[in-house]
């Protein structure tokens, strides 16, 4: 049977131990701590993706180099159980409970690439060159027809807006914009998506992992082209070391290594 001191000893090494297994997972790290690598980036390798046609430039398939990328990386802890990663340009978000940490990020940038400016006077999102019917006025009458719509003065300058020459401005809502034109925008989207996948191995003082990025091209619309590119996928590994006393360059204007 187990005496009290017997009891105390038990608790005080389950304590260490299990004190010993947190700083193990998260690098030594609890929230509010943080540390600083500066590593060194290998040369990027790159799939088909990356290059026109989906075909590498033949000449770069036998470029060669030992020369590294030097960055410094920021990793800290905002709470117990949230990891962040600072690359000088860019901050990705993890988690302490990965065994490596992972980080990871994500953009879509998108584009309508079918856009033109027409004549659209009575806004209704129809080119009046195809608009079966058009009344800026709200008169009830075609103002295409100058028989039965004699004048059109949306904004009560006393001259016709249908003539460009006698009304060369015409804004009824005072707004500074001329009424008579606007941009009609297709529906067929362009989308740009970027992911940053960051994996990285915290050994004492050495740090190592790999950097994927992912930048991929797609459509959505009728007018989509034929053929999109496959996704390029470009991976860059690192090691380095944590840093005692690093000089800190991060702020608005910085951008992360190549």
């Amino acid at each position: 049977m187990l005496d009290r001191r017997d009891v105390r000893a038990i608790s005080a090494r389950a304590a260490l131990l299990a004190s010993l297994a947190g700083v193990a997972s998260c690098g030594g790290l609890s929230a509010g701590d943080y540390a600083v690598y500066r590593v060194a980036l290998e040369a990027s390798e790159q799939a088909p993706g990356c290059f026109p046609a989906d075909r590498p430039i033949l000449a770069e398939e036998y470029d060669a180099t030992t020369f590294r990328n030097g960055q410094t990386l920021l990793l800290y802890l905002p709470t117990d159980d949230e990891a962040v990663l600072d690359t000088g340009g860019l901050v990705l978000k993890g988690s302490t409970e990965d065994d490596p940490y992972t980080f990871e990020g994500r953009s879509e940038d998108i584009e309508f690439p079918f856009r033109d400016m027409v004549t659209d006077a009575d806004q209704d999102g129809i080119s009046d060159d195809i608009d079966p019917f058009v009344d800026a006025d709200k008169d009830g009458d075609d103002d295409t027809d100058t028989t039965s719509d004699r004048v059109v003065d949306t904004d009560g300058d006393k001259r016709d807006d249908r003539d460009e020459l006698e009304d060369p401005f015409v804004d009824a809502d005072n707004d500074g914009d001329e009424d008579r034109f606007r941009e009609i925008v297709g529906d067929t989207r362009m989308i740009s998506t970027l992911r940053v996948h960051i994996t990285m191995r915290v050994d004492g003082s050495a740090v190592s992992g790999d950097v994927t990025r992912t930048t991929e091209e797609t459509c959505d619309g009728d007018l989509c082209p034929p053929h999109v590119d496959a996704p390029c996928v470009d991976v860059q590994r690192f090691r380095g070391v944590e840093v005692d006393q690093p000089d800190l360059s991060f702020g608005v204007g910085a951008q992360p290594a190549p």
